[in-house]
């Protein structure tokens, strides 16, 4: 194989699949707080498949945190050489993105793999924004070039591709991107997009709405964002504010989290197992704070980052498997066996199998081998599940 809080509140969302019937729709009755313990404010962006989620947070509304929380607990992300730090995107590694303000006020992009910081600003980039990324490692951000244009990009292994405009969206502002590169966000009109990793680009917009701003996508194609809609009763005082909204097979849901204390609310990532975040202003103590919620479908976990792959769990048909000591295990894009983010004892294959307490790979030479913790052994010919 080698080369040489938790709050409960009430909601009704109904979650569409396309393999059920109309009768057998979950529904999600519940809603879960996430904010930082403490914090002024809280912004949640994104949630990968094990639940683990990443933001901004502010202790004295000025000074911005990034924050991920994961099995539970929250653990503050602040890039050493920034004063301020947000965290916008997270895949299902662990890999987390977002950008840092330096000390002359300048932003910059940044990838945390583990508790390795690495910045990222594009060709002539003198401010830069990430905004998501996705289990092959692409990345989608705005940046302002020298002469003080914007410009949003595609990163794939450190080269970056412009998103070009088109003559109905001329500026766009990419914000979720899904691992079969499908990106959403909207443009300077009042119309949100879906661009599809050939090119094609549709428009996404609620019937009636003044403004539809797309955030989040997931595998399933599955949109969460931001819509406002006059929702005022005819001949009334207009109802405008903000509303999250899920965009799913051809039909949408708004969402708003319940309470006195709720004006306006955001839907801003979603997984694949329809797991919803976002934020909603609380003007309940008088001052308007951001606070993040977490939606989770009835039969699931809301984190499961706390616990190892299932047993007979395979990369590629998940993007990842985690080990017992919750390592992530991925295929690197030149099949390179990644532990963590780094290539294991030179290993190469096609495949990652979780199996009775061990990583077995099956290796470039068609042979299957076991990890002892620091290299490879032998584990023959055939499928250790067999």
């Amino acid at each position: 194989m080698h080369r040489h809080l938790m709050l409960i509140a009430l909601l009704s969302l109904t979650f569409l699949r396309p393999s059920l019937t109309a009768a057998e729709f979950p529904i999600i009755t519940t809603v879960d707080l996430v904010d930082v313990p403490g914090a002024y404010s809280t912004n949640a962006y994104a949630i990968n498949d094990r639940g683990q989620i990443v933001g901004s947070f502010t202790e004295d509304s000025v000074t911005q945190h990034g924050f991920l929380r994961s099995n539970g607990q929250f653990t503050t992300i602040d890039v050493p050489e920034g004063t301020e730090t947000t965290a916008t995107g997270i895949d299902s590694a662990g890999r987390i993105v977002g950008h840092y303000k330096d000390s002359v006020g300048r932003l910059h992009g940044f990838l945390l793999a583990g508790s390795q910081f690495t910045t990222i600003d594009p060709p002539n980039s003198v401010q830069t924004q990430l905004w998501g990324i996705n289990d092959l490692g692409q990345i989608i951000g705005v940046f302002v070039d020298s002469a003080g244009t914007v410009r949003n990009f595609l990163g794939t292994n450190g080269q970056f591709v412009a998103l070009t405009p088109t003559a109905q969206f001329p500026v766009l502002q990419p914000h979720g991107i899904n691992g079969r590169g499908q990106i959403v966000g909207y443009s300077t009109s009042r119309f949100g997009f879906r661009l599809e990793p050939r090119g094609d680009i549709t428009a996404l917009t609620i019937p009636g709405s003044q403004l539809t701003q797309p955030f989040g996508i997931n595998m399933l194609g599955e949109v969460v964002g931001e819509v406002v809609i006059d929702l005022g009763p005819p001949g009334g005082p207009p109802d405008a504010k903000g509303r999250g909204f899920l965009l799913a097979y051809g039909a949408y849901t708004l969402i708003d989290v319940p309470g006195s204390g709720s004006d306006g609310t955001s839907a801003i990532g979603i997984n694949n197992r329809h797991q919803i975040i976002g934020w909603y202003h609380d003007r309940s103590t008088g001052s308007v704070r951001e606070r993040s919620y977490l939606f989770t479908p009835p039969n699931e976990n809301a984190d499961v980052s706390g616990s190892a792959s299932a047993d007979r769990s395979r990369v590629p048909q998940e993007p990842v498997v985690f080990d017992s000591d919750l390592t992530p295990w991925s295929l690197g894009p030149g099949q390179e066996i990644l532990h963590n983010g780094a290539q294991a004892a030179g290993g190469y294959g096609s495949q990652i199998l979780w199996y009775q307490g061990s990583i077995y790979v099956l290796g470039d030479d068609s042979y299957w081998w076991r990890w002892t913790g620091s290299t490879w052994t032998f584990a023959g010919p055939n499928d250790p599940t067999l």
